[in-house]
């Protein structure tokens, strides 16, 4: 089976559920190196904590490391990347945490300007998506490791994924997972009369009557970063919400 064995992961944002789940699927598969970076230092503080401390529990023999890094700061950005050095695979796991700077992005920072799919030539899209361009040029991913992005239901993100796909390839792989509806400590918030029926009328949109856990969605970024012939693609993980 194949495993992470002596692999360097890269988390960026979701400090919370779905993040620390990929973080501890990426440990349990004997991920050797785990760098959780996120722009609020005290929830890296947490997440880095929690891990250490799960991966005590379970005997689990991985690193874990914590940055804190503002990803609509293109300058702490490029030194986030160049200090880490080389790695295997950055996961982006909340698009929310690369909303892009109140400002034209100049040509500067467009990631392939001349480049065939990712971004036009005369740059547009390069302000909408450019965190994930930006993170895209600076990662030093090693040959045939990946980028696995995160996307909301709605999102646009399909033309960059197969844009930055055929932009690296062969060397990195870049996927897209599309989470459904899915139950973390985000509904904790949330009273529980109005959470209950919150939590009805989500499950009954989707075909397994229910939600999904963090670990059910982990495991479709784990898929993405062990299947070396997986490039440019969608992954919708949503127990058939498209179908009910």
């Amino acid at each position: 089976m194949t495993s992470l064995r002596n692999q360097t992961v890269v988390i960026l944002g979701g400090t919370s559920g779905l993040g620390f789940a990929i973080a501890l699927a990426t440990l349990q598969s004997h991920a050797s190196h785990i760098i959780v970076a996120a722009s609020t230092s005290a929830h890296v503080s947490r997440i880095v904590d929690r891990l250490i401390s799960t991966a005590k529990d379970h005997h689990l023999s991985g690193a874990v490391q914590g940055r804190t890094v503002e990803f609509t700061n293109e300058e702490q950005i490029n030194h986030f990347f160049a200090e880490i050095g080389d790695v295997d695979h950055v996961i982006i796991a909340d698009n929310e945490t690369f909303k892009p700077p109140p400002v034209q992005v100049s040509a500067s920072t467009r990631v392939f300007g001349g480049g065939r799919n990712s971004l036009n030539s005369n740059g547009s899209g390069s302000h909408e998506y450019w965190g994930f361009g930006l993170v895209a040029r600076q990662a030093r991913i090693k040959t045939g490791g990946s980028i696995c992005l995160t996307a909301g239901k709605n999102s646009a993100l399909e033309g960059l994924t197969r844009g930055l796909a055929v932009d690296l390839a062969p060397v990195v792989r870049v996927n897209t997972i599309v989470p459904g509806s899915v139950l973390t400590d985000v509904w904790d918030g949330i009273t529980p009369d109005l959470r209950d029926q919150l939590l009805t009328r989500s499950a009954e949109g989707v075909l397994l009557e229910r939600l999904g856990t963090p670990e059910e969605l982990a495991e479709a970024y784990l898929f993405a970063m062990k299947c070396g012939f997986l490039n440019g693609e969608i992954i919708h993980v949503n127990g058939g919400q498209k179908l009910a």
